[in-house]
Order: C-alpha cells, then sequence, then structure tokens
C-alpha cells in the first residue's frame, strides 16, 4: 500500500498459536487503550486496542489464538473470517503480525506458512528468545527472515523489548506495500492418507481454505468417516479431498 493511499485508521491483525504471548504482545502494543467484548452473533471474546503507527492510528486486533486457518472452532472460524475480510465489524485488514514462540519454533511455523499464503503484508515477532536461549537453541534471524520472505524481529513482549522495531517493520510493511508472494515459503512434503470404503468423487482445493464454511458441508462428512482425506505432512500447499457421492 503506497503512503498517500493510507487510511486514516490502519488495521493489523495480531495472529499466533495459543500459549505464545500474544496477549502480552498485544498490551504491550495497545496499552491501557484496549476494548474488549464479544464478536456479534458467536460468543468469542473481541480484543481490539490501538495506537499510533509512524503517525497514522493503527488498531491492533488481537485474533483468537488458532493452530491453523483451517478453523474447526468458531473462534478459529473467527480469526479466518477476520484475515479475509469477511466481518463486516471489522475492518479489511492492512497488515499481518504474526508471533512465533522462538523456543517451539516447528510447530508455530505450520500456521505462519498459511499466513504467508494470504499475500498480506507480514512481519514476524520471534517471541520468548530468551526463552529459547536458555533452552541452548540459536535461531538464525538473518536467514529466518531471508527464507520467509518478511521482516523477523527478535522481541520478549513481557519486558516490552523489541517493541519499538516491531512497530518501525509494520510501519515499513505497510507503507512500503510489501506483500508477500502468495506461496508457502516451506517445501512441499508427502501427504498422510487416510482410506475409508466408500464410493467417492474427488476435488482438489488449497489445503489451508476455510471450506468448513464454503457449504460444501465437508466438515460432517469428515466427522462421519464418509470420506477420503489427503492431509499434509507438515507444509504444503494442496491437499485433496475427496468427498461421498
Amino acid at each position: 500500500m503506497h503512503p498517500t493511499t493510507l487510511r486514516s485508521t490502519l488495521t493489523v491483525a495480531l495472529v499466533g498459536n495459543p500459549n505464545t504471548g500474544k496477549s502480552t504482545l498485544f498490551t504491550a502494543l495497545a496499552g491501557v487503550r484496549q476494548r474488549v467484548g464479544n464478536y456479534p452473533g458467536v460468543t468469542v471474546e473481541k480484543k481490539l486496542g490501538s495506537f499510533l503507527l509512524d503517525g497514522h492510528r493503527c488498531q491492533v486486533v488481537d485474533l483468537p489464538g488458532t493452530y491453523s486457518l483451517a478453523p474447526r472452532s468458531p473462534d478459529e472460524m473467527v480469526a479466518v473470517d477476520v484475515l479475509l475480510g469477511r466481518r463486516s465489524d471489522v475492518a479489511p485488514v492492512d497488515a499481518v503480525l504474526s508471533i512465533v514462540d522462538a523456543s517451539n519454533l516447528e510447530r508455530n511455523l505450520y500456521l505462519l506458512s498459511q499466513v504467508l499464503e494470504l499475500g498480506l503484508p507480514t512481519v514476524v515477532a520471534l517471541n520468548m528468545v530468551d526463552i529459547a536461549r536458555s533452552k541452548g537453541l540459536k535461531i538464525d534471524v538473518a536467514r529466518l527472515r531471508r527464507q520467509m520472505g518478511v521482516p523477523v524481529v527478535e522481541v520478549q513482549a513481557n519486558r516490552r523489548i523489541g517493541v519499538a522495531q516491531l512497530k518501525a517493520a509494520l510501519a515499513s510493511a505497510v507503507e512500503n506495500g510489501s506483500t508477500t508472494s502468495g506461496e508457502s515459503p516451506f517445501p512441499p512434503a508427502k501427504s498422510i492418507v487416510r482410506r475409508e470404503p466408500f464410493g467417492v468423487c474427488s476435488g482438489i482445493v488449497p489445503w489451508n481454505f476455510p471450506f468448513l464454511m464454503a457449504g460444501w458441508k465437508i466438515g460432517p462428512a469428515i466427522a462421519a468417516g464418509n470420506c477420503v482425506v489427503l492431509k499434509p505432512a507438515s507444509f504444503t500447499s494442496l491437499s485433496a479431498i475427496e468427498m461421498v457421492k
């Protein structure tokens, strides 16, 4: 997004796995400028905060913690809806702030890979670096930046360390319109196959597409075991879903 086209209020979606320090980072960004309520129509907590970002008012939306963008609960559905601009009560997202736990990086990169495929300006907050170091883990942040193709900022949210650098990275990402390519930086992986003895028809969809809300009624079919599902073992951009006729 070019600086001349910036809205008066920017919207940043804060996304991450549960227990990554996401709410702590939200507080570090917004301070006392917070509003808490529920999303209309669902009993899911809605947390909004605000701060100044390079002279612009910025609204940060603390999305419910989730492990993936394939929603399996109302909380995860809300997170996907906000990121895709499908909620009328939240402005379209200008940038994504993806928080990852440096001490458990492998698990957290799964969600990050899906976020990057959205093609939105994204900044990664590498949190809990102190805990990672205490475990003897050393992360090559420069290499991580190169491979992700987005800014990666080390932070300690509980001590507000790195928050200023994080805001600067967000401002740069939004103003320069630097978006991800929409392609995952992760290599394809073999699929895990679960087969059930039913007649099927086949279709290919993006594996992170929120298909539970697409009107295909895939969720009940999967729950009933009436389908064949090929799910990615780690990181891949497609999986096949074969539905019962």
